[in-house]
């Protein structure tokens, strides 16, 4: 203990009176039952995205005695992104994830790691066909999203595909299934904000679509089909002939336009042979198919016209 003596001579009415001030330097730290040996951070080590938590320190000296203490910790924290940490060890989980909260006194360390679950929040999204036509909504799909604590909640997709899902922020995996389409699974990371966009395969068949007319046997000047397309393949269209007599040898056209009336394709039969058939591939939009006689007659009789649009697998 270092202390320093001080002497004032007072002279007042011939009294002389001498004071003796004192002043002593606190304990001194280093003392050797006052090293620190070791510091633990006390608290919570689970925190839900937003809340706050106080955090303590607590002191073991090398005499084994220990105490929490306040004044002189120093606090920190390694991803502030998830943790922040006040001065005074007040944490803010600021999003999901983990971070270590170092409280350092009289250069000792004590750490402790804290995680953050993601809060709830309410995202949208849409659910789409895969390329190359994700401009084509699905609608009817059932979407389930299972967060990082293992919650699981659903939602269905209106009549474009959009959905709405209440869901934990942070990393969640979000499966789609639906009528005539491959189930998908997808890993995602839910924020505020954020706008999901989901593709789902449809499971391709051979025929995708097929055209015919109600009753064949019809006397035939023409007939249009009109045909939408999701998916690259091959349109094929064809008459199948049977003549009623001779004199019905006509001519048979088959045409295919586009959205815009652009003829594609086009084939035409001579007297008692048909149309050949037309086969062209196909990429997704909308078409018209149209089968028609050049002459006008009223006995001709067919088996069969139509087509059908066919995946290439």
């Amino acid at each position: 203990m270092t202390c320093i003596l001080r002497f004032t001579r007072l002279t007042s009415v011939s009294l002389v009176a001498a004071t003796l001030v004192a002043a002593c330097s606190e304990r001194n730290p280093a003392a050797p039952d006052r090293v620190v040996q070791s510091i633990v951070v006390n608290g919570a080590h689970s925190l839900t995205e937003g809340e706050t938590l106080t955090l303590t320190a607590t002191v073991t000296f090398a005499n084994e005695t220990s105490e929490v203490v306040a004044d002189g910790v120093t606090w920190s924290s390694d991803n502030t992104s998830v943790l922040t940490v006040s001065d005074r060890g007040v944490v803010t989980a600021a999003g999901p994830g983990e971070a270590r909260i170092r409280a350092t006194y009289r250069n000792v360390n004590g750490t402790a790691a804290v995680s953050v679950a993601g809060g709830v929040l309410e995202v949208r999204g849409r659910v789409h066909e895969s390329s190359p036509t994700e401009g084509v909504g699905v609608s009817g799909a059932t979407v389930t999203a299972i967060d990082s604590r293992g919650d699981t909640q659903t939602a269905v997709t209106d009549g474009v595909g959009n959905f709405s899902i209440r869901s934990r922020s942070g990393s969640a995996s979000l499966t789609v299934t639906a009528a005539g389409y491959e189930t998908s699974t997808t890993s995602v990371n839910i924020s505020r904000g954020n706008d999901l966009s989901l593709a789902v395969v449809p499971v391709l068949r051979d025929v995708l679509i097929s055209f015919s007319p109600s009753s064949p046997a019809l006397p035939l000047t023409q007939r249009h089909y009109r045909v939408k397309i999701h998916h690259a393949g091959e349109l094929r269209a064809e008459f199948n002939v049977s003549y009623a007599s001779a004199s019905a040898q006509k001519f048979t056209n088959i045409e295919v336009r586009d959205a815009d009336q652009q003829v594609l394709a086009a084939t035409k039969g001579y007297y008692d042979q048909a149309a050949p058939g037309i086969r062209l591939r196909v990429q997704p939009g909308e078409y018209e198919v149209k089968f028609y006689i050049s002459d006008r007659i009223d006995i001709l009789s067919l088996t069969s016209w139509g087509g059908e649009v066919r995946h290439p697998n």
